[in-house]
């Protein structure tokens, strides 16, 4: 490179690098809605969270809760109860949906724009046939001196065989819940040097989930070889409609406690249930990369946010001894 030609060259980095243009922009401010959350199902009382919305640039982290809604459950188009406040922003009945019936929830608060939403109760979907063993697989390892010894962790691989109902489209979600016994040191501050003793307790935990089976593996969550991990796994009947299928997928292990008990639950999703989570996944996984394209989360709430969805579910207890 000559000298004029180096000369030119920080010349252009100067100029260029002193170049900017401030641009003011205006963004339209979307009034104050109801934001409306909550699903619904058969083995439980009809619970939804009632909030507002803010604005894109606000930086509160928790959204405004609304402690003065009215908010009513219609069945088949004729109401069936009304949701009480029980306390932050959260609104229930006892009430229970029932499978194969449309419902509709309307939410009425001062100063906003009524909105509602309705959805279904499809048809459950049973387990057939659950069958599961153990797998022991490495987890980490622990170092002492430059010395490393591997951890092991127990994980439980399942195949679980239901019948897909021919006479519609269905959606399912996959999701397993693990009872871990674990301890804990109890240091006795008054005997510093004395033994240490371990208390015992038992907790519920929901399980990650792996699989590479062809009906995950086929959506859009496929991670590669390793396959689809995460806290559920869901998938249509596009490629077993009407048919038996078998699903195969593993949980993760107990890491630093024992597993005493499974549970496994096949959901049988409404429509407008899983393309909440659908899109919901998808902003989870593309989160954090500037070349993904944006995914909005689907919204099924009338003149404001939220997702309003029912399913039903079938689940599987599997005691570990």
């Amino acid at each position: 490179m000559t000298r004029n030609q180096l000369f030119a060259y920080f010349f252009a980095l100067i100029v260029l690098g002193s170049c900017e243009t401030v641009i003011d922009v205006d963004l339209p401010v979307e009034p104050t809605r109801l934001v409306v959350n909550g699903f619904i199902n058969p083995d439980s009382a009809v619970t939804v969270r009632i909030s507002k919305s803010k604005f894109v640039l606000d930086r509160a982290e928790s959204f405004t809760l609304v402690e003065d809604a009215q908010a009513v459950l219609f069945e088949n188009g004729q109401e069936i109860t009304q949701l009480n406040h029980v306390g932050t922003g959260l609104y229930t009945s006892p009430y229970r949906p029932q499978v194969g019936q449309q419902y509709t929830i309307q939410v009425d608060a001062d100063g906003l724009e009524s909105v509602e939403a309705s959805s279904e109760i499809v048809k459950t979907v049973e387990i057939a046939r659950l069958t599961a063993d153990s797998i022991r697989r490495e987890n980490g390892s622990v170092c002492s001196n430059g010395d490393c010894v591997p951890t092991f962790t127990t994980a439980y691989r399942f195949q679980m065989t239901f019948t897909d109902f021919e006479e519609r489209d269905n959606f399912y979600e996959v999701v397993s819940y693990v009872v871990v016994r674990d301890s804990f040191p109890v240091f006795d501050d008054a005997n510093p040097g004395g033994p240490i003793e371990y208390e015992i307790f038992t907790e519920r935990r929901r399980a990650f989930l792996i699989s590479d089976d062809p009906v995950v593996s086929s959506s859009e969550f496929d991670f590669g070889d390793g396959g689809f991990f995460g806290s559920s796994l869901l998938f249509t009947d596009d490629i077993f409609s009407g048919r038996s299928y078998t699903l195969n997928f593993t949980t993760e292990g107990a890491f630093g406690g024992k597993i005493t008990q499974l549970t496994v639950m096949l959901r049988t999703l409404s429509v407008d249930q899983y393309e909440y989570l659908r899109t919901l996944q998808l902003q989870e996984f593309n989160e954090g990369d500037p070349f993904s394209e944006v995914v909005p989360v689907y919204n099924n709430i009338e003149n404001g946010f939220g997702i309003f969805a029912g399913y039903s579910a079938d689940s599987v207890v599997v005691d570990i001894d």
